[in-house]
């Protein structure tokens, strides 16, 4: 369905307080509103913090890339100056520069998406499977809540958490995550706040 379509479908639903699950393809043009069982039947699992439309299911061996091919140094070089001049000029203050890699697994996305410890995941018809470790947004109690998260690191690293907490490239990246997310609730929010940074 189009964008219009599928806002009034979660507008509809929502005020139900029908549950639903949505995705939206990047330039915005695809969507789809469904119900858990919806999503089940069309190939689509997932699982948001226990919340899940499938029964428990282990996986079998564990699944890892057998080949990877990420892009060349020079391209990465090539974008990193590109990325570097826009900042420099102005015109963004955070950017997140990726790149598609293609890998090759010695199972199937449904294995990954299964073997994955991810509070956040979701595999889609067998197609891709993605995951996060953070929720983007929560509401509760008339309140909405976000608790950006930036950065990564080995846990088992000794010291790893003061590492991470005490890398001054990780707070920027925090603190700039934090400010975007503050500036867009407080255009349809009041009181917004941060009650406890990082």
């Amino acid at each position: 369905m189009n964008r219009q379509n599928a806002i009034s479908v979660m507008n509809e639903r929502g005020k139900k307080h029908v549950p639903f699950v949505f995705l939206i393809d990047y330039p915005m043009n695809e969507c789809m509103v469904l119900s858990s069982s919806e999503a089940f039947r069309n190939g689509i699992l997932f699982n948001f913090n226990g919340y899940k439309n499938y029964y428990n299911h282990s996986p079998g061996s564990k699944t890892f890339i057998s080949s990877l091919q990420p892009v060349s140094y020079d391209r990465y070089l090539e974008a990193f100056r590109y990325v570097q001049k826009e900042l420099n000029m102005g015109n963004s203050y955070l950017v997140n520069l990726t790149f598609p890699t293609q890998i090759e697994l010695n199972g199937s996305l449904e294995d990954v998406f299964h073997y994955s410890k991810a509070i956040y995941k979701l595999l889609y018809k067998n197609e891709f499977v993605v995951f996060s470790p953070e929720s983007f947004v929560r509401i509760t109690g008339g309140k909405i809540f976000t608790n950006p998260m930036k950065g990564t690191i080995n846990e088992e690293i000794p010291g790893a958490r003061e590492r991470i907490l005490g890398d001054p490239k990780e707070r920027a990246e925090h603190a700039t995550i934090v400010d975007l997310l503050r500036n867009d609730l407080s255009r349809f929010s009041k009181q917004v706040r941060v009650d406890r940074f990082r």
